[in-house]
């Protein structure tokens, strides 16, 4: 079961350093994969090395059984517009990460946002396929048959008369890149790309797929968010293309990762 985290994104005050990322990597050994910004060149393997992914892939398998049963995920706020909160409170302005797997979510709660009130959404969607998405058996109040021809799903349905009252996202399940840890090791995340940011989100993964025909899991990406916005707009850029292995041991944990945004709301954690 799921709960929901929903970020302030208008300014939070939070007293803590705030940490940069290292500056992006431009050495030969990178731009020998034709990488510049976002655009990577396609890489073609073996088939001796497709053997030996799928060797190690059958090889990892088993070992990392007992990881995934018990996985359990951090979610990513945001402080203000400016930086991310981890879960350990420390500050950052960008975050490396693999993005293992991602969906969308349909919101819409029963009143405005306020700072330090925690309440459950009256009705909500998950799914892959935007167009298909319909409120969740268990939501508090399904608004409609379907999000698509929902009038709380249109432009100038919210109070204000111009946007959505539904909050519309994109939930991303990533592994936070650390110096040093491999790549299956390192802190599983949630982070949301919030309304502000789907389009930016979109370019970028449909680049990749058109320009390198690849997933994001194939890459590491870096989060940051847009300088002198009023409200948190993510930017997307990709670090460095991973390695076959590191690819295999990323996508080794789909499944699990699909899985944890796909989960229904567990409303009784809003009691708790």
């Amino acid at each position: 079961m799921a709960t929901v985290n929903r970020n302030n994104t208008t300014g939070t005050t939070v007293d803590a350093t705030v940490i940069d990322a290292p500056a992006l990597d431009t050495t030969p050994a990178l731009t020998d994969y034709g990488l510049v910004g976002t655009q990577m060149a396609m890489t073609t393997f073996t088939d001796e090395q497709i053997a030996a992914a799928r060797a190690k892939m059958q090889a990892q398998a088993l070992a990392v059984q007992e990881r995934l049963t018990s996985a359990t995920f951090d979610h990513v706020k945001f402080k203000g517009a400016t930086a991310f909160i981890l879960p350990d409170d420390t500050v950052h302005r960008s975050l490396d990460v693999v993005i293992v797997a991602f969906t969308n979510t349909n919101t819409l709660y029963p009143s405005a946002y306020q700072p330090g009130k925690v309440e459950p959404p009256t009705c909500y969607a998950i799914g892959q396929i935007a167009s298909a998405m319909a409120p969740r058996a268990n939501s508090l109040s399904p608004q409609h048959s379907d999000c698509a021809t929902c009038p709380k799903n249109q432009f100038k349905s919210a109070p204000n008369g111009k946007g959505k009252a539904c909050r519309n996202a994109r939930r991303m399940a990533a592994l936070l890149v650390r110096p040093g840890v491999p790549i299956q090791n390192n802190q599983m995340i949630t982070i949301e790309a919030p309304p502000s940011s789907l389009k930016a989100f979109d370019r970028y993964v449909s680049r990749l797929a058109s320009s390198a025909n690849c997933l994001p899991v194939a890459v590491i990406t870096r989060i940051s968010l847009v300088p002198d916005s009023t409200f948190a707009e993510l930017q997307f850029e990709v670090v460095r293309p991973l390695s076959t292995n590191e690819v295999i041991a990323a996508y080794m944990l789909e499944g699990q990762f699909t899985a944890a945004i796909d989960a229904d709301i567990d409303y009784s954690s809003f009691n708790s």
